[in-house]
């Protein structure tokens, strides 16, 4: 994998760097990981300090285009950059919970078994005689 940078601009207000890169590859099309990895060799910078916004590739081209910025303290890009927020499933999974329906699940649940029997019809009794 190479990776190539095109354009470089500087945004002191923000106290970062705009970076444009040519990224070729000859597998799959690279994550946001390696291409940090990469730029922040390319710079020498902290890996840390780099974040990768966009890499956008075309179909059957075996190269993409990549927008990051690299900041110059990390208390910059924390005031800067937006939080990733944790999904529901991932807190779950850390803490290790069993997933608990809800009444509202419960509910569901409650209306679909009505609906069967009377798709199903009545039951025929067998006959005694």
């Amino acid at each position: 994998m190479e990776l190539k940078i095109i354009k470089e601009k500087e945004s002191p207000l923000l106290s970062r760097k705009e970076i444009t890169a040519s990224v070729a590859f000859s597998n799959a099309t690279p994550s946001e990981k390696e291409v940090r990895k990469l730029l922040a060799g390319q710079l020498k910078a902290d890996e840390k300090l780099v974040v990768v916004k966009k890499i956008s590739g075309q179909f059957g081209n075996r190269k993409a285009k990549a927008l990051a910025f690299y900041y110059m303290s990390e208390e910059e890009m924390k005031r800067i950059e937006p939080q990733k927020k944790e999904s529901k499933d991932t807190k779950k999974a850390e803490s290790g919970e069993e997933k608990k329906e809800t009444p509202a699940e419960k509910a569901k649940e409650e209306k679909k078994a009505p609906e069967k029997e009377a798709k199903e019809g009545p039951k025929k009794e067998a006959k005694e005689e």
